[in-house]
């Protein structure tokens, strides 16, 4: 993650171990929780492991999310962790993702990511935009200017 071309963050996971380091400082290893959230956000599409990575999910009903009807699903990883996923009932597409995690006191917090601007990329659709709040004191929001699939990565990126 950059802020106006200046490194803020970043975070590697080579199938097996996850790291990471912030500003400049020094690195550090994943483990537990912060280790189980970066193996989930590797996958391309972590909905896909659901039937087949452990993991357990149940239809909880509708909601209203941004003025449309939703499905609401209760998502159970396999280390434990409970998410609530919102699908939008006309698209499918997902809108919203909810999860605890802790905050920056050390307690625990309820992280809000709603989902928008659905653009296609090769075929498939995915947000160009997200609005993040309760992770932080402040909500931000993140806007995708270009996604590239199946393109060639230099290998300098996944190293500290």
């Amino acid at each position: 993650m950059t802020k106006n071309g200046q490194p803020m963050n970043k975070q590697l996971y080579d199938g097996v171990e996850g790291k990471q380091s912030s500003t400049g400082a020094q690195i550090a290893y994943l483990e537990g929780e912060q280790l189980n959230d970066l193996k989930e956000q590797a996958l391309f599409c972590k909905e896909a492991a659901y039937k087949t990575g452990g993991y357990k999910y149940v239809l909880k009903g509708l909601e209203v999310v941004e003025g449309s009807n939703a499905y609401v699903i209760e998502v159970e990883r396999p280390d434990g962790k409970k998410i609530t996923e919102y699908y939008d009932t006309k698209t499918s597409l997902k809108v919203r993702e909810v999860s605890t995690a802790k905050g920056a006191d050390g307690a625990p917090t309820v992280q809000t990511v709603d989902l928008m601007d659905y653009k296609e990329v090769n075929g498939v659709k995915l947000p160009h935009g997200m609005k993040v709040s309760g992770a932080l004191p402040v909500p931000f929001k993140v806007s995708v200017s270009e996604i590239k699939l199946n393109s060639g990565v230099d290998d300098a990126v996944f190293k500290m």
